[in-house]
């Protein structure tokens, strides 16, 4: 009885997620392998191919893959450091001023960033460092979860381990090196994915800036499927939707295997170090 109470609450949960998230995937899915939304004949993988061929969307893919490469290694690097060095120095500052960004509207972030990168001080904007400054932003406004997420697994270690290691000599890079990294791995995994979520919803605070077409270097796959959508092309957009989500869930399971992969080797041997 018990258990058939508790898929009875389940299932407002189950049936929202049916109605507004796996219905509207398998929709587009379908959209994607055909002509048009009025002609429902089987196209096969032409949409993709004249996506592919498209140079908005190999200019948006470019910039897209780029941002990634450089935004997602910086956050999670910068948040490590930062919650290591407010659990060395026992500095509470450090939080409030990491995840004082969070809760800023987003209208202020954006005026900020105008008069920060705009005609006032670096001008940045409207020239080819505008990439650095939606990078700058990015970090600036999502560095907070990741460092959260960092914070606690170091506040969680065990610090058994840790006097051990200090008793047979070790000094605070061995120690960082091989008993913290290995055994926050798991939250390491974790921020990097919540990182990589935040980057698609940069597009919120760039489109506020620049709007639909913005400067070349920082046109990313989301203002790209905006555009289609506003021109009613749902099989370009169907398409690049499905390409989006197909690669979340590969930079997910790529993150999930480098950060796993080596977890259980080296917390093992950074036991048999401490002890």
């Amino acid at each position: 009885m018990q258990k058939k109470t508790s898929y009875f609450f389940l299932l407002p949960s189950l049936i929202g997620t049916i109605i507004f998230y796996l219905a509207p995937i398998a929709l587009s899915v379908y959209y994607s392998f055909h002509e048009s939304i009025f002609n429902s004949r089987f196209s096969g993988l032409d949409n993709y191919w004249s996506l592919f061929e498209n140079e908005a969307f190999q200019l948006a893919l470019g910039n897209t893959l780029r941002f990634f490469g450089i935004a997602i290694p910086l956050i999670v690097l910068i948040s490590l450091f930062l919650a290591i060095l407010t659990v060395e120095i026992r500095a509470s500052w450090i939080v409030l001023c990491v995840l004082l960004p969070i809760v800023i509207p987003s209208g202020s972030v954006i005026g900020f960033s105008q008069s920060l990168f705009g005609e006032f001080y670096l001008n940045w904007l409207n020239t080819d460092m505008s990439f650095v400054s939606v990078v700058c932003i990015y970090l600036w406004r999502n560095m907070g979860f990741s460092f959260i997420i960092i914070l606690i697994g170091l506040l969680r270690m065990d610090q058994n381990q840790i006097e051990a290691a200090r008793i047979d000599g070790a000094n605070m890079f061995q120690i960082y090196r091989y008993i913290h990294i290995p055994n926050i791995r798991p939250y390491l995994y974790l921020a990097t994915l919540i990182s990589v979520i935040g980057g698609f919803r940069i597009f919120r605070d760039v489109y506020a800036i620049y709007g639909k077409f913005p400067q070349q270097n920082v046109y990313m796959i989301q203002h790209f499927m905006h555009n289609k959508f506003e021109s009613l092309d749902y099989q370009m957009l169907s398409s690049s939707a499905f390409l989006v989500m197909a690669a979340m869930l590969a930079i997910a399971g790529l993150i999930y295997l480098a950060w796993r992969r080596p977890w259980v080797k080296e917390v093992h041997s950074s036991q048999e170090v401490s002890s």
